[in-house]
This record gives structure tokens, sequence and C-alpha cells, in this order.
């Protein structure tokens, strides 16, 4: 077996973040959007439903990550959040301190999201 070497080329913060912010803009604008047309297409309803939590949690993931990248670039990375809650069934994900009782996508209680 060959070994693996992995290939990266380490970048600044800022570098890093756009790089997120570029990801996340595909996925929301491009990616979720197929996934979406084709199970419309099939007519699975569940994947669906997955796939829509998914781009709206993707939405989410883009905002945060412009949020850090306008805070690093502002010498304010303070402001933003510490701590994150994650719900264990879709995936969505809240600033800790703005968390809603239940998930706004499925309605888990926030009693039980996974804090990061």
């Amino acid at each position: 077996m060959d070994p693996f070497t992995p290939e990266f080329e380490v970048k600044t913060t800022a570098e890093n973040l756009q790089a997120a912010i570029d990801g996340e803009s595909y996925e929301v604008s491009t990616m979720y959007q197929q996934f979406l047309a084709d199970a419309a297409a099939e007519k699975v309803e569940k994947a669906t439903k997955s796939f829509s939590w998914a781009s709206d949690t993707e939405k989410k993931h883009l905002q945060f990550y412009t949020n850090s990248l306008q805070a690093a670039t502002a010498n304010a990375e303070n402001t933003l959040p510490f701590e994150y809650a994650v719900c264990p069934v879709c995936g969505n994900t809240y600033d800790k301190a703005a968390m809603d009782d239940n998930c706004a996508f499925c309605q888990t209680s926030k009693d039980k999201f996974i804090i990061i």
C-alpha cells in the first residue's frame, strides 16, 4: 500500500474563513438546490425534508463564517459567540446564547442539543 501524504497549504485565518464562506455559498446556492430538485423529482419525502434542513443549516453556517471574517478583519473576535449548540436530529446550529426552546427545524427540545 502506498503511503498517504496529504498536501495542503497553510493560509491565514482570513483566507481560511473566505474558503469556508465560498464552500458554504456553493452548498446553499447549488449543491443542496440540486439535491432538493432530485428528491422532489423522485418523490422521496424524507430526503426532501433532510436536504431542506441541511440547506437551512448551511445558510446559518454561511452567516457564522461571514460574521467571523468580519470580526477577524476588524480585530473584534471577542464579539463572536463562544459556544454553539447543535441539534442532534437535524444539525441546526445556534449561538448558545440565542437558542430557541425547540429546534426551529425539527422541534427537538433544546435540552438535547450538543454544546460545542
